[in-house]
């Protein structure tokens, strides 16, 4: 189960961005993704492929926001490969 918040803040020029924050679901640490897009979010959310919506997030910030698993946790879980 996911456990994480979006924290949503604005730029001076009024974009909205974005980050995921919240307990790996493995690992019970802190984890924290990189910032992106709420309008990318949201694309995903209504059901674009997430690798299509927030290509400029890593694989393990996607991991995050699908499934509650940090890098950290995926590692553990799945082993280095």
């Amino acid at each position: 189960m996911k456990n994480y918040e979006i924290k949503i803040h604005y730029t001076p020029e009024f974009d909205v961005y974005a980050y995921a924050e919240g307990e790996c679901i493995v690992t019970k640490e802190n984890y924290r993704t990189s910032e992106f897009s709420v309008d990318d979010y949201t694309k995903w959310k209504s059901g674009m492929l997430i690798q299509n919506a927030l290509p400029y997030l890593n694989e393990g910030d996607r991991e995050f926001l699908i499934s509650g698993l940090s890098p950290k946790g995926f590692k553990q879980l799945c082993g280095d490969d």
